[in-house]
């Protein structure tokens, strides 16, 4: 299944999902002359962050939101639409988040939707709710659901990272069953280095320092993705 210079709808939950998961993507297809729209369920309020100082969740929502715009224009989005609904909570807003995403998809052009797959990656709810509202518009609008995986080679390093990193009730306790990638793109690593460093209030000098070396190169240089034939019938 090709990807580039196609009609891209892609459904996250938080600003910088779309940069760690697809900004390589993103930026190959505005090259290939394809536009992107992208739907981000929330303004990541109830994110931490590196500010030098506290923030309310109000402000940390603003910004967040203005990194974002910014990058959505650094890597070639063309509609951009943020829901605003409860960080932490869109589990419990699915309706809402159907509605407003099917509301926009019908004035996008979408050949693809992509987004989590059905462990989230990580096993974030909010990533498990955004597969479950994509799969439902996928079917909707009779397109294909293309689903973020991790690259093979560094499955297994990644998937014990985030059974470590799951300690938080935004997180299902269940084990991850991450699907294998049926899509390999190569992207520019210097382009999606720098979408991560424009969310600056997430990261610090190195937007991938907790990870080992072989895995943030293996992450800045190829993005997977699983294709299920399925998924729109």
């Amino acid at each position: 299944m090709r990807l580039l210079g196609k009609n891209l709808l892609i459904v996250t939950a938080h600003p910088d999902d779309e940069s760690f998961l697809c900004a390589g993507l993103i930026h190959k297809n505005s090259v290939h002359h394809g536009r992107t729209s992208l739907i981000c369920a929330t303004n990541g309020e109830a994110g931490k962050h590196h500010l030098k100082k506290p923030t309310s969740a109000k402000n940390l929502a603003k910004t967040r939101r203005e990194e974002l715009i910014l990058v959505s224009k650094f890597i070639g989005i063309n509609r951009l639409n943020m829901l605003s609904l409860p960080d932490g909570r869109l589990n419990l807003n699915k309706p809402k988040f159907f509605k407003q995403s099917w509301t926009f998809a019908k004035a996008c052009p979408v050949d693809v939707i992509i987004s989590f797959g059905p462990d989230g990656i990580t096993g974030h709810l909010d990533h498990i709710a955004c597969y479950e509202v994509a799969i439902k518009l996928a079917k909707k609008i009779h397109v294909p659901l293309v689903t973020f995986t991790i690259p093979n080679k560094i499955l297994s390093k990644a998937s014990k990272f985030f059974k470590i990193r799951r300690i938080s009730p935004h997180y299902h306790d269940q084990p991850l069953k991450h699907q294998k990638p049926n899509l390999q793109l190569k992207v520019n690593p210097a382009i999606k280095l720098e979408a991560l460093r424009m969310h600056r209030s997430q990261y610090q000098t190195n937007p991938l320092y907790h990870f080992p070396k072989d895995v943030a190169k293996e992450i800045l240089n190829y993005e997977c993705f699983c294709y299920n034939k399925a998924s729109h019938d």
